[in-house]
């Protein structure tokens, strides 16, 4: 039995962590399939990593099966996690990670659906492969498709997770078989996941915007954890934007980035996908011209938030010391 309790942290000032949903690349509007995926180059990451470094980020790449699997991948997340440039984590996607099932739907694709024995089974593969290329444990964790739920935790204690970065803030893949997070707390928790082993887990930053505006409404209506509230009727008719480069614009995050601080807050997580980053690989960048416009808002926004802000970028080793302070 896992328990849920706030996080309470010092707001002294803005605190950012950069994440990577770092995967193969595969059709987002096909059914998913074992053997219908592709791995990129991380020679298309570099640039991004190089704007993270030249702002003083040091990135959470969260690597999936295929990666993990690929020379190239090894070679080069190895070399940047050794220059203590970023912290390499793990990234479930389960419909590519041995052992092979019949749990291929989209309803499965979210691994908090799958049998305990299974999620438990893939997540071991994933945490061993993630161990034999790094030489250590995983510490860092986020679910596929943001697909995580509080009994889960006991699963990613047994393969020595102690940070996870997974609930969506603000929306909701209940429709699609998946979690519901449109009214989730930005905060910051920890959970209890039994044997004296905790997690703390740092939220998917977003909210909810009132349509064709920048105003946002609160997501901190409900304490921090999985005690989902309700929305409200202003709120259902609102539109969720995450943290993200991907399908916004810098004017966007701006106005959610103070809407989060006028919350208190305490960490801001901005997050996008490593494929956003190969031009054609998804829909957030089809030309080459929209990875560069990542990119540059990317380069902007870090900016924006250490210079306009005054605010902190973080690594995970910093993360780890806020929360365990």
């Amino acid at each position: 039995m896992t328990k849920t309790n706030p996080l309470p942290l010092e707001t002294d000032k803005p605190r950012l962590i950069v994440t990577v949903d770092t995967e193969e690349q595969f059709d987002w509007s096909k059914p998913i399939a074992a053997n219908d995926h592709s791995v990129n180059d991380p020679e298309d990451l570099k640039g991004f990593h190089e704007i993270c470094m030249n702002a003083g980020a040091s990135p959470i790449y969260f690597l999936s099966f295929p990666l993990l699997a690929d020379e190239r991948w090894q070679s080069f997340m190895r070399s940047i996690a050794d220059r203590g440039e970023a912290e390499p984590g793990l990234h479930l996607h389960q419909w590519v990670t041995p052992p092979e099932t019949d749990h291929r739907s989209e309803y499965y694709s979210y691994q908090t659906n799958l049998p305990t024995d299974i999620h438990l089974s893939k997540l071991n593969v994933l945490a061993g492969k993630f161990e034999d290329v790094f030489g250590r444990r995983a510490r860092a964790h986020r679910a596929g498709r943001y697909g995580i739920g509080e009994n889960d935790y006991a699963l990613l204690a047994q393969v020595g997770v102690t940070h996870d970065f997974s609930p969506g803030a603000a929306f909701d893949f209940s429709g699609r078989g998946g979690p519901d997070f449109s009214s989730a707390s930005n905060f910051p928790f920890v959970i209890d996941a039994g044997e004296n082993h905790k997690i703390f887990v740092t939220p998917v930053c977003g909210a909810r915007a009132i349509p064709r505006t920048r105003r946002f409404l609160s997501q901190e209506t409900a304490s921090p954890g999985f005690s989902a509230e309700p929305l409200g009727i202003v709120a259902r008719h609102s539109q969720p934007l995450r943290l993200s480069p991907e399908g916004a614009k810098l004017d966007d995050l701006k106005a959610l980035t103070q809407k989060l601080l006028k919350d208190e807050t305490p960490v801001l997580s901005f997050t996008l996908h490593s494929t956003t980053l190969t031009p054609g690989a998804n829909d957030y960048a089809k030309t080459c011209d929209d990875v560069e416009n990542i990119k540059v808002m990317t380069r902007a926004y870090l900016s924006y938030f250490r210079d306009e802000l005054g605010g902190e970028l973080l690594s995970f080793s910093d993360l780890d010391r806020v929360y365990t302070n």
